[in-house]
């Protein structure tokens, strides 16, 4: 035996009477024992572990009458927690050997993997259950048909951005965002290109994404307002109603009043258009910006 357990607790407690020369004479003489494999040899360990003087020779003796038996003949000395280890540890080598000779240790049974079905309960009760199949459907790289349909994705929101930054980092940016982000950048482009016609004002597009600039409020661009919308007013109309006030004060200054019929959006009398006058209500029409009675 080339290796035995040494359990410290044990040892100091039936060993705690002993000097430090026991100590070394008695661990000596373990040693011995279990790399041998069979009891001391009284004689031979004396040689073996050089005892020279009587104070070794005394510490030999008190060590061999506390811990071992002198066998009948008297030429060796027996531990029987040694024998004990050394029967256990030859029966396991002997086992190792009837092993190997049979080529190595024997297999372990295969263990049988139930098969799960579907629905137990149902099935349960059919003898005749079929066999359960698993249809093989061919591998596809997912990840390289869901880029081709991103980089698809970007040309369509590059073009409704008008192009306006660098191409390459703006689609290496856009690629990384997640599907609800492209979404909502798709849905928020038209508005924001609507409100900023003129392209010098608007964003690069990479600068755009890293500002995440799809949840701003987009304001709208007066001149792309739609004149007939409820609350809203565009600059037309604006200019419209002054061209308007401004005509009915220059009718009111003039002292003529507004005719009607007249067509939406214009309040200047037609040429040859029937007027009445301001003072006289006399029926005429308006000449060369004078008012001429009719006879």
């Amino acid at each position: 035996m080339h290796y035995y357990q040494h359990n410290i607790a044990d040892y100091r407690k039936d060993t705690a009477h002993l000097s430090l020369l026991e100590h070394g004479i008695y661990r000596q003489i373990l040693d011995t024992y279990y790399l041998n494999e069979k009891p001391i040899e009284t004689q031979l360990v004396i040689r073996r572990l050089s005892i020279k003087t009587e104070e070794e020779m005394t510490a030999l003796n008190l060590v061999l009458d506390d811990f071992f038996e002198a066998s009948e003949c008297g030429k060796y000395h027996i531990h029987k927690r040694c024998d004990a280890e050394i029967n256990a540890y030859q029966a396991k080598a002997e086992t190792a050997r009837v092993n190997g000779s049979k080529g190595g240790r024997p297999p372990k049974p295969k263990k049988t993997q139930p098969v799960k079905l579907a629905n137990p309960e149902k099935t349960g009760s059919k003898p005749n259950q079929e066999p359960l199949t698993i249809n093989q459907e061919p591998i596809t790289n997912t990840k390289t048909l869901d880029q081709s349909s991103i980089d698809r994705e970007f040309d369509h929101v590059w073009a409704l951005y008008e192009r306006k930054g660098n191409k390459k980092t703006s689609k290496a940016r856009y690629s990384k965002l997640s599907e609800s982000k492209r979404k909502a950048i798709l849905k928020h482009i038209p508005d924001y290109v609507l409100s900023t016609p003129d392209k010098k004002f608007r964003k690069d597009f990479e600068k755009y994404l890293n500002l995440e600039a799809w949840n701003d409020e987009v304001i709208p661009n007066a001149t792309h307002q739609q004149p007939n919308q409820p609350g809203r007013s565009s600059a037309v109309d604006r200019v419209r109603r002054a061209n308007e006030e401004r005509e009915r004060q220059r009718q009111a200054s003039a002292g003529a009043r507004p005719s009607v019929g007249v067509p939406d959006g214009d309040l200047r009398p037609h040429v040859g258009q029937s007027v009445r006058g301001n003072d006289t209500g006399e029926l005429g029409a308006v000449i060369d910006g004078h008012f001429t009675r009719a006879d």
